[in-house]
């Protein structure tokens, strides 16, 4: 039986380490350590996770791993951890196993949520597979293996740049003879050094021992207006927003309309979505293929959203812009505006775009009830103090 691994000491640790200490977690935080999240674990975080005895000291340490992992520090927004879930989502669906394994555990889901996706890639000796092509086009990649019992199939991946990772080539994957799964080959491309690697880069602060405050979810404040609603004598209809510009409101009253055609300077193109983590900002063709636009959330949602921020005289736009939320709307008989304090956040070039950046986000309609509401987000550019203001109407069910 052929089998090739090249595993981490890391990955060493996790197999050995007793069932015991978890005993008193719930089943949320003990299997936590078995996901793909153990891709990243250093010996330190297995010793320290090996330790924990409780939910509370469980989602701390969760908290302090990410934090740590963070490449802009100062803002609760983790690209790298948004980052990481969108690679996880992707091997899960394109590299399960023949025999059920998910597919962001197995070793080319592992190198794929490690190294990230590679400029091209091609596989023989499996008709199921494609034959070769750009990453985009790969799909079930390393799924529908032939059943000839023989080992027949290599997977390679071509990075653009091997060296700024740590490799020395191409990674090939072989299949295994018995159980189908394809490992990378170790004797080629230096795979297991281009993973540590990987895995030690990730630590951006390693400085810090508990979670920071930068990095919470900032709490939103609830302003409850009670208005008296007269006996109404005539119904009047509002006129529908004019395309293309946005009303903001607050305590039920008009007091400002935006108009932002989409590619002017600044900050334009608001749009709530299903989940922020489908952009990706660096890809040359498919930066929005995965967003859904939004108008209605329930209080077990995530409200994310994105806008566009742009420079059309510079060609690669990473700016730190400050922002802050209001959330307006009216709940029965009452008017309600929920405050988001400032924040910071870095914006990310679109590769797509010269000039153009994205900002996207998420916060959590838990403390919203049902209703109709406005978002409203005041963007400020620290550079020039210009400031804008974006809006868009959603629903809470």
């Amino acid at each position: 039986m052929v089998r090739l691994r090249s595993i981490a000491a890391a990955s060493i640790i996790a197999i050995t380490i007793g069932g015991s200490a978890f005993a008193a977690l719930s089943p949320k935080y003990a299997d936590w350590a078995k996901g793909p999240v153990q891709w990243l674990m250093t010996r330190d975080d297995w010793r320290a996770w090996n330790n924990i005895k409780s939910d509370e000291d469980a989602q701390a340490f969760i908290d302090l791993f990410w934090a740590r992992r963070d490449p802009t520090p100062g803002t609760y927004i983790n690209e790298y951890r948004d980052n990481f879930d969108w690679r996880v989502e992707y091997a899960d669906k394109n590299y399960k196993s023949d025999h059920g394994k998910r597919g962001a555990l197995t070793e080319v889901g592992r190198v794929f949520i490690l190294l990230g996706p590679p400029k091209n890639a091609g596989t023989t000796g499996a008709q199921s597979m494609h034959a070769s092509g750009q990453f985009s086009g790969l799909g079930g990649g390393a799924t529908g293996f032939s059943d000839t019992g023989q080992l027949s199939a290599k997977l390679e991946w071509e990075y653009d740049r091997p060296a700024d990772l740590g490799l020395t080539g191409n990674i090939f994957f072989i299949q295994d003879e018995t159980s189908h799964e394809f490992h990378y080959d170790p004797q080629r491309a230096n795979v297991g050094g281009a993973i540590a690697t990987a895995i030690k880069r990730a630590i951006h602060n390693p400085e810090l021992t508990a979670f920071p405050d930068w990095a919470k979810v900032p709490k939103m404040e609830r302003i409850v207006e009670t208005v008296s609603v007269p006996v109404a004598t005539e119904h009047v209809e509002e006129p529908a927003p004019t395309p293309g510009v946005a009303t903001v409101k607050r305590a039920g009253k008009t007091i400002e309309t935006i108009v932002s055609p989409a590619g002017a300077p600044g900050a334009h193109d608001l749009s709530l979505i299903g989940d922020s983590r489908s952009i990706r900002p660096q890809s040359e063709t498919i930066a929005f293929e995965g967003v859904v636009k939004k108008s209605s959330f329930t209080k077990k949602d995530d409200i994310a959203f994105m806008f566009q921020f742009c420079r059309p005289a510079v060609d690669n736009v990473k700016s730190t812009l400050k922002f802050a939320i209001l959330l307006s709307g009216k709940v029965g008989k009452e008017n309600v505006d929920i405050e988001v304090p400032e924040d910071e956040t870095v914006a990310e070039p679109l590769k797509t775009m010269p000039g153009c950046s994205i900002v996207r986000g998420a916060i959590p309609a838990a403390s919203l009830e049902a209703g109709s509401y406005m978002f409203t987000i005041r963007v400020t550019d620290p550079a020039t103090s210009q400031s804008y203001n974006l809006a868009q109407e959603f629903k809470i069910e």
